[in-house]
């Protein structure tokens, strides 16, 4: 196969993704469509399907493509973060991503309702950089800077936060206040929540 084919093969396959992404957070697993996804990829049905097999398939592959392309930080950057620090970090970072990948929540949220990804498929997605958070999260507590509970916990409860924050972001600007939603509400809001896990 030539160099020019490949290409070519790499670019339909990219454009196939990107299309599905769009396509997948704003409708679902269900509610998009095959025929949809290859229009808007311009490109043909079947090709889709040689590349990816199944529908199913291609959503496994658009939420582990985003997984693995998310970067929340450079290995150095987390290697140096102090424990005192790494609740905010954790947090701000969290936000970030939400904010400039919203498709990253929606894509959760239809995973979780629609169940068109398989979660083993996601497996080791972020092994290393759950690794760093680890180490990280482990010497704070031994040190009194992180508050003894599971690690699991709290990544759960920090990436709840940040993500209930922006799936809910149209009610709650309502129902609590549409301060959280400044960019002076969400810092403060960082800042609470994060101390909520010194010690």
């Amino acid at each position: 196969m030539s160099r020019k084919v490949q290409q070519r093969a790499i670019d339909t396959r990219n454009r196939i993704l990107g299309a599905a992404l769009a396509l997948f957070s704003e409708h679902g697993f269900s509610g998009a469509t095959m025929d949809a996804v290859a229009l808007k990829a311009n490109a043909n049905k079947q090709r889709i399907y040689a590349y990816f097999g199944s529908k199913q398939q291609l959503f496994e592959a658009v939420v582990l493509k985003l997984f693995v392309d998310v970067d929340l930080f450079s290995g150095n950057e987390m290697a140096e973060c102090p424990p005192c620090e790494l609740s905010r970090r954790l947090l701000d970072g969290f936000m970030k991503i939400h904010a400039a990948h919203p498709e990253f929540w929606r894509l959760l949220a239809w995973s979780n309702l629609d169940g068109g990804v398989q979660a083993g498929k996601l497996v080791g997605a972020r092994t290393h950089e759950n690794t760093m958070i680890r180490g990280i999260f482990e010497r704070g507590v031994a040190e009194g800077a992180i508050r003894p509970m599971s690690f699991h916990n709290y990544v759960y409860a920090l990436l709840a936060l940040s993500w209930f924050y922006f799936s809910n972001r149209r009610t709650l600007k309502r129902t609590l206040s549409a301060e959280l939603y400044t960019a002076a509400g969400r810092e403060l809001l960082i800042d609470e929540a994060s101390a909520l896990f010194s010690r």
